[in-house]
């Protein structure tokens, strides 16, 4: 059997720290795989993208150990350089939303082996105003600055509850967007407390979900969800009665498949890709690129 040249990009940061306590056990387990493994942590914002820029081209797998935004990290960087080759990913972040969607293994071990002899899997990905990508969600609105603003001791203290906890706080504070939308030639407008574009079952840790047999993570469309300002008791009902019946298409919803949208606000909205700050935008166009990263499964 051939060595399989690796590129291992490792947050010590995410979750719970648990890839920093596992770097070893994750290094000794490649090199019983017959992996020549080359290792970089990430220490700031950037990092990942700078690793694959400069030694990507030389590896014949990358493998993200991580949460969702170190993965965002390396696959931005695999599309901005060119870089086409499989990735896999050891989730060790809070939610892990991708990996969860994904069925993607948890446990180290697991991962391993998937990301070393799995099977390989087309995957779209959304690009953002031409210069920013997200493998699995953008969101403005309600619990979407959650992930960036929840102190890491709290996430990596109280797992999941950290972002619901944020969340609850978070709603007191919601601003209802004014926005027009152009969805694959369709126009829409009116006020919206959230608003997503996704390519995921799973989105906040399960605060959204979507029925797995609506997702086609290769076929070039994403999910767009958008939840109008409740304007009385009912609607609010409403959005409850559709969040946890995982049927979004409604008099308060509205759900739609896409692959081209524009997004113009009447002012500047914050936007968060795949769980991190992606800064604030008064329009947005986003494009999905069919089948554009190769992702290891299990």
């Amino acid at each position: 059997m051939p060595k399989l040249n690796v590129l291992l990009i490792v947050n010590p940061a995410a979750g719970r720290q648990i890839a920093k306590k596992a770097l070893f056990r994750i290094v000794d387990a490649l090199c019983r795989r017959n992996c020549q493994t080359t290792v970089f942590s990430t220490a700031e914002k950037g990092d990942a993208i700078k690793w694959v820029a400069q030694y990507a081209q030389q590896a014949d797998r990358i493998i993200c150990c991580g949460g969702d935004g170190t993965l965002n990290e390396v696959i931005s960087g695999m599309i901005q350089f060119n870089v086409h080759v499989p990735v896999g990913f050891i989730p060790t972040g809070t939610t892990n939303d991708l990996a969860h969607s994904l069925h993607l293994p948890l446990h180290i071990n697991n991962a391993l082996e998937a990301a070393v002899n799995g099977r390989i899997h087309k995957h779209d990905v959304g690009m953002f105003n031409k210069d920013k990508y997200f493998t699995y969600v953008a969101s403005f609105g309600a619990f979407t600055n959650v992930a960036y603003t929840t102190p890491q001791r709290y996430k990596q203290a109280l797992g999941r509850l950290a972002y619901l906890l944020k969340g609850l706080v978070s709603l007191a504070a919601i601003q209802p967007r004014k926005a027009k939308i152009i969805a694959d030639g369709a126009e829409l407008e009116g006020d919206f407390i959230y608003g997503s574009v996704s390519n995921t079952s799973v989105i906040g840790g399960g605060v959204i979900k979507f029925l797995e047999s609506d997702i086609g993570y290769d076929d070039g469309k994403f999910e767009m969800l958008l939840v109008k300002k409740p304007k009385r008791l009912s609607d609010i009902r409403g959005i409850v009665k559709s969040v946890s019946g995982r049927r979004y298409d409604s008099a308060v919803m509205l759900y739609r498949k896409v692959s081209n949208l524009t997004f113009t606000f009447e002012k500047e909205t914050e936007w968060t890709l795949d769980g991190e700050y992606a800064g604030k935008e008064d329009t947005v166009q986003i494009t999905i690129l069919s089948s554009a990263v190769s992702v290891m499964k299990a």
